[in-house]
């Protein structure tokens, strides 16, 4: 009997031909005598996760998902639910799973790697329930990443185009970290601030090369606001994962942070922004998502 594949592709991710060359790609090196593939559209966050759930009853074994970091947050909640394994084709702008799981930038080299790929199981982080597998971030990032996502276009250049721009706006404000050993932490005036899961969650690396996504803990990564200027001249270091020689980025490691502080602000999930927070209680689910990624 064959293997039941469900793909679910985002038809709003990528550029040019994205959508036909995905397809391709898959009718190529899916569609055999092994494997039965069906393909659906991702509408938007609702329908993936209704999508998922039809993907369960249909019997499938793996679901073969295509769009960017946001679209994978987006089946989270299904896909942890129903524990179908999800084999990523990076067709976003900043793909930090990917480049995590080495997997191609290129379409059709993806889809050739998750065929010849591994299954693993990984951790998921949680912000006040919500999942992510990513990241969480607060401070200034938080502002950056909601004008690099209403801009019409991405990459580096549009990334350090959103940084400069939301810079001179942010104002800090004191945030309170409390790990899981009760242990109080604050930052008077943190520029970035984020948890995070995997060891690539943006356009730079910022995140630690021994960063687990299977270690049951999630890291926190703080630049205060006098450090930003040193940290902007190190963009090249941080594009080669030098993050380690940087002082002044500091980084802690723990099974959950609850983070704290006085004004409502934005936070962001994995690329989606969520208004007015002030109390966020982050937290680990141990191995909660089946991958499948290329062989190690």
């Amino acid at each position: 009997m064959k293997k039941k594949i469900f793909a679910l592709l985002n038809p709003h991710s990528g550029s040019g031909n994205t959508l036909e060359d995905t397809i391709r790609a898959l009718h190529e090196h899916w569609e055999d005598s092994d494997n039965q593939v069906f393909f659906q559209l991702s509408r938007d966050k609702e329908d993936a996760q209704i999508k998922i759930a039809e993907a369960k009853a249909w019997g499938a074994e793996l679901i073969l998902c295509s769009g960017g970091d946001g679209t994978l947050n987006s089946l989270l909640p299904a896909l942890v639910e129903h524990g179908i394994p999800v084999a990523f084709i990076p067709t976003g702008s900043v793909n930090g799973f990917a480049r995590h799981f080495n997997i191609p930038q290129d379409v059709a080299k993806a889809v050739k790697a998750l065929k010849g790929g591994e299954d693993r199981v990984i951790d998921v982080g949680t912000a006040n329930g919500v999942p992510f597998v990513l990241s969480c971030s607060f401070a200034w990032e938080a502002s950056l990443i909601k004008l690099f996502e209403d801009l019409p276009t991405r990459g580096i250049p549009t990334y350090l185009a959103a940084a400069g721009i939301t810079a001179f706006a942010y104002a800090p404000q004191a945030h309170e970290i409390t790990g899981s050993d009760g242990t109080l932490i604050t930052f008077e005036e943190p520029m970035l601030l984020s948890v995070t899961n995997l060891s690539t969650y943006t356009e730079v690396d910022l995140v630690s090369e021994d960063a687990q996504e299977d270690d049951g803990l999630l890291e926190l990564v703080v630049v205060k606001k006098e450090n930003m200027l040193r940290l902007t001249a190190s963009i090249g270091k941080l594009r080669e994962g030098g993050v380690e020689e940087l002082d002044m980025v500091e980084t802690f490691r723990d099974s959950s942070f609850h983070i704290k502080r006085q004004d409502a602000a934005d936070i962001q999930i994995d690329g989606e922004v969520i208004p007015d927070q002030t109390d966020v209680t982050i937290e680990v689910m141990k191995k909660a998502l089946h991958v499948r990624v290329p062989q190690r």
